[in-house]
C-alpha cells in the first residue's frame, strides 16, 4: 500500500478521527507515521479543517519535546499527516506499567509541559493534552502529540471544542445530556472571524471539543480559552498519575460539570507519598477560574522543577575536610565558626508545628476509637525525640565554636550522625503524615526505630565507624540514605509492601556506587524487610551479605543486627536451629557495651532455645533481656511487651500456666497504660492470655478470652492475618472443648484468610491445613484429613525443607490417621521417618514422647517388634513423667497401654 510516495510497513493505531500507519520515505530513506483521516466516516469539510490546522499548527513548531511534522497531502479523498515516527509508549503506558515515584513522574510530565509551553509561545492552545496524546521514547524523552485541536489564542471568543471518548465523537449543547458516536456536523460558522488559517471557528458556540475528563471547566462552559485551558488539563493528568485517581469526580457531562461548579477537589488518598507542596502546585492549576491558576505554563514548570531539583549543598567542601564519617550533614556553619543558635529550628520540616498538625490530621482521618489515644502518646514522643536532638546539636556545636574543648573533626562526626537522626525523623514523620490503620497501629514500633541519639556523643564508636566516600558521590549516596531511611520508616509503620519500593527504587541507583558503607547498609534493610514480607532465604542470603561487607567498613553495629536477626531467620524461619545459634557469639559480642543491642540478641536466643526445648537456658536469656530493658527504658515501657509475649511462650511451653496467666494479666496491664486501652495491639495480649486459660483447661474462659481478641481484631485490622490466627486459635479451643463442627468452622474461616492474604504457598497456610486435618479426624472426615496433612507435609517441605521439625509434626498426624484406619504398613513408615527426626535435640521433648508412643503402638501388632515397642513406651513413660502435671493425661494413656502388653508377655511366657 502506498500513501502519496509513501510505502506503509505497518499499522501503529487508530482513533477517532483516523488511522496511523507507520511508512518508508523512499526519497529520504527514513521511517515516517502516517496519519490518515477515515475516510468513510470524516469526509465533511469540519475534520478536513481540523486536520490542515494540525499541520499548520505543527508547522509552527519545533521543540524536542513536541513530535516534528514532515508533510501534508491527500489520498483517496482523504488528508494524510506525514510525522516523525517515535518509538516508544504512550504517557499513560508508561506511568501505570510499573509503580514510579512522584519525582519520576514529576520530571517526566515536565518535559511534556515544555512541549505545551513552547506551543503557548507560538500562539496555540493545545486543547486536548492527556497522558494518550504523548509518547515516552526510548530514550525517555516525551512527545507531545496531536494538535488536531489547536486554535489560535488571539480574538477568540467561542468556545470550540469536542470531546472525543473511547475513540468516538462527543457533542453536547448546553442543558442536554452528553452523546456519542459518528453522528452529523452541526457546526457553523460565524460570518464574523476570517474563514481560514488557524482563527477560523470549527464549531458553534457550546460544543465542546476534547476529552471529557481533562478539559477546563471553561471549555465546559463555553467561556473564552486560552493557554490556562491547557495547564489545567495538563494538572488533571499530573494529578491523575501521582495520585492514581482524577481531582475532580465524575465520568459524565453533568458529573464533571458539578464537580467544576463546586470547585472542591478530591482529598488526596490514604497512604499517599506526595509532598504537600507539590499538592499545593498543582491545587493551583486546578482552579476552576483561570486566573486564579499560574500565570502561565512556564511559571508552572518552574515551580515543579523547583521541588525536583537538588538542594544546594554549601555544607560539601567544610564537611569533608573535617574527615566527616556520614554523609550530608547539612547544617549552619561558617568559616568563622558555627551558628550554634535555634538548633530545634533545623527540625521544622522534620517536625515542626506544619508536620504535627499534617500527621493529626491524617491520624483523625482514619476515624478508629483508638486514634486519639494514640495521638496524645505519639506527639509527646516525638517531642521529646526533638528536644534530645536540639540539645545534642547545641552541646556539639559549642563545644567546638564557643568553649574551643572539642575539636571540628570531632563536630563533624557528631553533627554527621545528628544528621542521619534528622532523616530518619523525616522520613517517619512523612509517614506518619501520610497515616493509614496501619500506620496508625503501628506507630509506637516505627518511633522505636528511630536511631539513638545517643550513639552521637560516643566518640570512639564515631570515630571507628567509616571513611568519607569520594565527593562526587556525595550527592547519590544522600539521595539513596534518604530512601533507606523511608523504606525503614515504612518497615516500621508496618507497610512492608511501600517499603519494598522503596528499596526497588535504591536498588536500581545503587549500581553508581562504589562506596561499601552504603551497600552495607542497604543489605541489611533489605534483609530486615524480607524476613518481614516471609522470604527467608532471601533474607538470609542479604543478612550474610552484611557480614561479609560490613568488616572492611568497621560497621560493627550493623554487622551485630544482621547476625542477631540471623538467629531468628536460619535458626527459626528456615528451622535450622543449630546453624542459627552459630550465631550467637557475633551478636553477643558485637552488642558489648551496647544494651538494648544486649537485650535483643538475648531475646532472639531464648526464642531459638525455646523451639529447641532448651526451656531453662531459654529462661535465662529472655529474662536477662528483660533486666536489660527494664533498667533502660523502665518496667512499663512498651517494649517490654515483646520480652512478655517470648517469656510467655517459653512458660506455655515449660508447664506453668498460672504462672503464665499472672505474666498475660501484668502485661495487659501495661499495654493498656502506654498503649490505651483500646488499642488493637492489646489483641496480642488477650491471646497470650487465653492460651494461658486453654493450657489451665478453664475452655469457657480461654473461649471468652479469645472471642473477645477476636472481635477486636475484626473491627480494627479487618481482612488481617492476626485475624485468621485468632479463628484458627478459636478452633483448637473448641476441639479441646469437644465442639468439632464450631471448631472446623473456625478453621477453615483461619486457613480461607491466610490463603487469600498470604497466597497458598505460606508457612501459615501450612499450619492452618494441619490444624484442620486434627479436627477432621475427630469428625472422622478422614479421607479430607488425610489430603489437609498431605498437602501441609508438601508444603513445609518445600518452604522448609525435609528435615525441618513441622515436616515431622504432619507426618506424625499423618501417621495417627493411618493407624486408626488400619493402614499399619504405611503408618510404621511414616512413624519411623517421624522418630528418626524427633530424637534430634532442637525437638520439644513432648513431641519426641509422642512419637515414642505412637511408633510404639504400630511396632506392638508384630511379634518381632514388640520388645522394641515397650522399650519405646517406656520411654515416652518416663519424658511424661519429667514433664510433670500439665501432661497427666498423656502419661495415663501410657501407663495403661504398658500395663496392658506386659501383662501379655507375661501369659505369652507362662
Amino acid at each position: 500500500m502506498r500513501i502519496g510516495h509513501f510505502e506503509v510497513t505497518g499499522s501503529i493505531g487508530a482513533g477517532g478521527m483516523g488511522v496511523v500507519y507507520r511508512a518508508r520515505d523512499p526519497t529520504l530513506g527514513r521511517e515516517v507515521a502516517l496519519k490518515l483521516l477515515h475516510p468513510d466516516m470524516f469526509v465533511d469539510d469540519f475534520e478536513r479543517s481540523r486536520l490542515l490546522r494540525e499541520a499548520q499548527a505543527l508547522a509552527r513548531l519545533s521543540h524536542p519535546n513536541v513530535v516534528q511534522l514532515y508533510e501534508i497531502g491527500e489520498h483517496a479523498d482523504s488528508l494524510f499527516l506525514a510525522m516523525e515516527l517515535v518509538r516508544g509508549v504512550s504517557l499513560r503506558h508508561w506511568q501505570t506499567s510499573i509503580e514510579r515515584s512522584w519525582r519520576e513522574l514529576v520530571t517526566t510530565y515536565v518535559q511534556a509541559g515544555q512541549g505545551l509551553a513552547a506551543a503557548h509561545a507560538a500562539g496555540l492552545v493545545h486543547r486536548d493534552f492527556k497522558p494518550d496524546n504523548c509518547i515516552v521514547d526510548d530514550e525517555r524523552c516525551v512527545k507531545v502529540l496531536d494538535f488536531g485541536l489547536v486554535r489560535g489564542v488571539v480574538g477568540d471568543p467561542h468556545v470550540t471544542i469536542r470531546a472525543e471518548r473511547a475513540g468516538e465523537l462527543c457533542e453536547v449543547a448546553e442543558g442536554s445530556p452528553l452523546e456519542c458516536g459518528p453522528g452529523q456536523e452541526r457546526d457553523r460558522a460565524d460570518p464574523a472571524l476570517e474563514r481560514s488559517g488557524l482563527q477560523e471557528p470549527l464549531t458553534s458556540p457550546g460544543t465542546i471539543l476534547g476529552t471529557l475528563v481533562y478539559i477546563s471547566p471553561e471549555q465546559l462552559d463555553g467561556r473564552p480559552v486560552d493557554a490556562r485551558a491547557d495547564q489545567f488539563s495538563f494538572c488533571v493528568a499530573l494529578y491523575e498519575a501521582l495520585y492514581g485517581e482524577r481531582p475532580y469526580p465524575g465520568e459524565t457531562f453533568d458529573d464533571v460539570s458539578y464537580a467544576y461548579a463546586w470547585g472542591e477537589l478530591r482529598p488526596p488518598p490514604q497512604g499517599t507519598r506526595v509532598p504537600r507542596r507539590l499538592r499545593r502546585v498543582l491545587q493551583r492549576g486546578l482552579a476552576v477560574e483561570p486566573h486564579r491558576r499560574w500565570p502561565s505554563m512556564q511559571a508552572l514548570l518552574d515551580e515543579l522543577r523547583r521541588l525536583v531539583a537538588p538542594k544546594t549543598r554549601r555544607w560539601l567542601a567544610l564537611g569533608l575536610v573535617g574527615g566527616m564519617t556520614s554523609v550530608g550533614v547539612g547544617l549552619m556553619w561558617n568559616a568563622a565558626g558555627l551558628l550554634c543558635d535555634g538548633s530545634r529550628a533545623q527540625l521544622e520540616d522534620a517536625w515542626g508545628e506544619a508536620r504535627k498538625r499534617e500527621i493529626e490530621q491524617s491520624f483523625q482521618a482514619v476515624g478508629r476509637p483508638y486514634v486519639a489515644g494514640v495521638w496524645e502518646r505519639v506527639e509527646p514522643r516525638l517531642d521529646e525525640y526533638a528536644d534530645a536532638w536540639a540539645a545534642e546539636y547545641q552541646e556539639a556545636c559549642e563545644a567546638t565554636s564557643v568553649r574551643k574543648e572539642q575539636s571540628t573533626e570531632v563536630m563533624d562526626l557528631r553533627m554527621g550522625c545528628l544528621h542521619r537522626a534528622k532523616v530518619e525523623l523525616a522520613a517517619a514523620t512523612r509517614v506518619l503524615a501520610n497515616a493509614d490503620e496501619e500506620v496508625v497501629r503501628n506507630a509506637y514500633g516505627l518511633l522505636g526505630g528511630l536511631r539513638s541519639l545517643s550513639r552521637c556523643s560516643e566518640l570512639e564508636a564515631l570515630r571507628a565507624e567509616v571513611e568519607p566516600p569520594r565527593p562526587e558521590e556525595v550527592e547519590i549516596i544522600e539521595h539513596l540514605r534518604a530512601l533507606l531511611a523511608e523504606a525503614k520508616a515504612e518497615r516500621g509503620a508496618g507497610r512492608y509492601a511501600r517499603a519494598e519500593v522503596r528499596m526497588e527504587e535504591a536498588a536500581q541507583r545503587l549500581a553508581e556506587v562504589e562506596y561499601v558503607p552504603l551497600h552495607t547498609e542497604e543489605a541489611l534493610e533489605r534483609g530486615l524487610l524480607l524476613e518481614k514480607l516471609g522470604r527467608y532465604a532471601e533474607s538470609e542470603m542479604a543478612l550474610k551479605q552484611v557480614l561479609s561487607l560490613a568488616p572492611s567498613s568497621r560497621q560493627w553495629a550493623e554487622m551485630q543486627r544482621a547476625a542477631s536477626t540471623l538467629m531468628i531467620v536460619v535458626g527459626l524461619r528456615l528451622g535450622r536451629l543449630m546453624e542459627g545459634l552459630q550465631h550467637r557469639e557475633l551478636a553477643e559480642g558485637l552488642a558489648l557495651g551496647r544494651p538494648l543491642a544486649q537485650a535483643d540478641a538475648s531475646s532472639n536466643l531464648a526464642a531459638v532455645f525455646r523451639v529447641m526445648g532448651r526451656l531453662e537456658e531459654a529462661e535465662v536469656e529472655i529474662q536477662r533481656a528483660i533486666e536489660i530493658r527494664e533498667q533502660a527504658l523502665g518496667p512499663r515501657h512498651q517494649d517490654m511487651l515483646a520480652s512478655y509475649t517470648v517469656l510467655g511462650s517459653i512458660l506455655y511451653v515449660r508447664g506453668s500456666y498460672a504462672e503464665l496467666e499472672d505474666l498475660a494479666r501484668r502485661a495487659i496491664s501495661i499495654a493498656e497504660e502506654v498503649l490505651g486501652a483500646d488499642h488493637p495491639d492489646n489483641v496480642y495480649l488477650f491471646n497470650l492470655l487465653s492460651g494461658a486459660l486453654f493450657a489451665q483447661h478453664e475452655l469457657e474462659k480461654a473461649q471468652v478470652e479469645i472471642q473477645r481478641a477476636l472481635e477486636i481484631a475484626e473491627s480494627a485490622f479487618g481482612n488481617h492475618e492476626l485475624v485468621a490466627t485468632l479463628h484458627d486459635n478459636l478452633g483448637n479451643v473448641l476441639q479441646e472443648r469437644g465442639k468439632y463442627r464450631l471448631a472446623e468452622i473456625e478453621q477453615r474461616k483461619g486457613l480461607a484468610m491466610r490463603v487469600e492474604l498470604l497466597g497458598s504457598k505460606h508457612i501459615a497456610v501450612a499450619e492452618s491445613r494441619n490444624n484442620l486435618g486434627v479436627t477432621l479426624v475427630a469428625r472422622r472426615k478422614y479421607n479430607e484429613a488425610e489430603q489437609q496433612y498431605q498437602r501441609a507435609i508438601a508444603l513445609r517441605k518445600e518452604l522448609l525443607g525435609v528435615d525441618h521439625a513441622f515436616v515431622a509434626t504432619s507426618q506424625c498426624n499423618l501417621a495417627e490417621l493411618l493407624r486408626i484406619q488400619g493402614r499399619t504398613e504405611a503408618a510404621l513408615e511414616l512413624a519411623e521417618q517421624c522418630w528418626s527426626r524427633n530424637q534430634m535435640e532442637d525437638i520439644p521433648t513432648e513431641d519426641r514422647a509422642s512419637t515414642a508412643f505412637l511408633l510404639a503402638r504400630l511396632l506392638a501388632s508384630e511379634r518381632a517388634s514388640r520388645a522394641r515397642a515397650r522399650m519405646l513406651a517406656q520411654r515416652a513413660h518416663d519424658i511424661y513423667v519429667g514433664l510433670g502435671e500439665p501432661f497427666d493425661a498423656e502419661l495415663s494413656e501410657v501407663r495403661n497401654w504398658l500395663n496392658k502388653h506386659r501383662s501379655r508377655a507375661r501369659r505369652r511366657r507362662r
